[in-house]
């Protein structure tokens, strides 16, 4: 009895402890230097394109915006002078114009900036813009265009304006950062830094890459307002999500099941409806936590097919029916709350048995003392 009042305790401590919960991954995505990226070749050509988001549509030929600094690019590479070439310029540079292309010479070998045409295979502006909303199209649906305030209309417009993207680069996963960001509200978020700039999707606040991938999403307790968008699905190898402690509403999208998450925390928001069977296709899952929302439903006996998963928190929802028999199948698990639901009904013999074969312990949470008779539950 001592040993449950201990772990009843515990458990009604949960509450302070998940508020506390460090979002230090959020800040540490932000503080990437940005400089880094200015050290390689690849930088200089998207520093070069990156200035054709400047240049007007209208005119038959790219416009020169108004001088900037010198960029260089390591110890002796090249330099880029963006300016009259008759302001004054570095020393080791002599710079030209022609067709209003600005030209640079090091050491006597002449350097053009690599257009926006060129690197795109030769197509036009206009036949790039038509092929990446075909492709957008694609994920999207074409319909959702049609609706000039929507924020899938809002991101292609935001890509198309850039004007660098070509139809064969990684312009997907901006897309879909920008439709997250339109759909949550991402005006009014606490922090929204560099969203919606030229600067890499990667370099956005709260988000994480690999090898120029997104895969990881840290937006908790960000005053985000709004739906989940099926874009999503575009962040491929996306492993981990925290939308926790906002204002998110409607539905889990079932497309969450198509990227390759390992945690996901949508805890303390005001989503409806039910776990969808796509998330059980997640096998390399390991943290899931969905409390304190309006979920409802039963609890599929597919959770037996989360065999990585080592955190269940569905508590304080609206789901009812068994504790299913395969939760004896997750033999990583270790906290295990379901309690503040509706569930009834015995925890089978199997669970119980599962969960201390081996001197293994599950901290293992349900509403014993009424509605569940468990015989290896903590009664909240």
């Amino acid at each position: 009895d001592s040993k449950s009042r201990d772990s009843s305790s515990d458990l009604k401590s949960r509450d302070s402890s998940r508020d506390s919960k460090s979002r230090d991954s959020s800040s540490d995505s932000k503080s990437r230097d940005s400089s880094s990226d200015t050290h390689s070749i690849d930088s200089s050509s998207d520093s070069h394109s990156g200035d054709a988001s400047t240049r007007k549509r209208s005119s038959g030929s790219p416009h020169i915006s108004q001088p900037k600094k010198i960029f260089s690019f390591s110890e002796d590479n090249i330099y880029y002078y963006d300016g009259d070439p008759t302001e004054p310029y570095d020393n080791n540079l002599s710079t030209g114009r022609s067709e209003n292309i600005i030209r640079i010479k090091k050491n006597d070998q002449l350097i053009e900036p690599e257009s926006a045409d060129d690197r795109c295979g030769g197509m036009s502006l206009d036949e790039r813009q038509s092929q990446i909303a075909d492709f957008l199209g694609l994920i999207s649906g074409v319909d959702v265009f049609d609706n000039v305030f929507s924020p899938q209309s809002r991101a292609l417009n935001f890509i198309l304006e850039e004007e660098v993207n070509c139809p064969d680069k990684n312009f997907m996963q901006r897309y879909a950062m920008a439709v997250i960001y339109y759909s949550l509200g991402g005006s009014f978020w606490s922090k929204n830094d560099n969203y919606m700039s030229e600067i890499s999707e990667c370099e956005w606040f709260g988000v994480v890459c690999r090898d120029r991938q997104v895969v990881e999403l840290n937006l908790g307790d960000n005053f985000l307002y709004g739906t989940i968008p099926d874009e999503i699905k575009v962040l491929g190898f996306l492993q981990k999500i925290d939308l926790s402690s906002n204002s998110i509403f409607g539905n889990i999208p079932p497309v969450i099941g198509r990227t390759e998450l390992d945690s996901i925390n949508l805890s303390n928001n005001t989503l409806v409806g039910t776990i969808p069977d796509k998330l059980y296709d997640l096998s390399s899952l390991q943290d899931l936590q969905l409390e304190q929302n309006h979920l409802s439903g039963t609890l599929s006996s597919s959770i037996g097919r989360l065999t990585s998963l080592e955190t269940l928190q569905i508590w304080d929802n609206h789901f009812n029916g068994a504790i299913p028999v395969e939760l004896s199948l997750l033999e990583k698990l270790k906290i295990l709350y379901v309690d503040s639901n509706d569930f009834t009904g015995t925890v089978p013999s199997l669970v119980c048995d599962a969960f201390s074969n081996n001197n293994r312990y599950v901290a293992f949470a349900a509403n014993c003392l009424k509605e569940v008779q468990c015989d290896c539950c903590i009664c909240a």
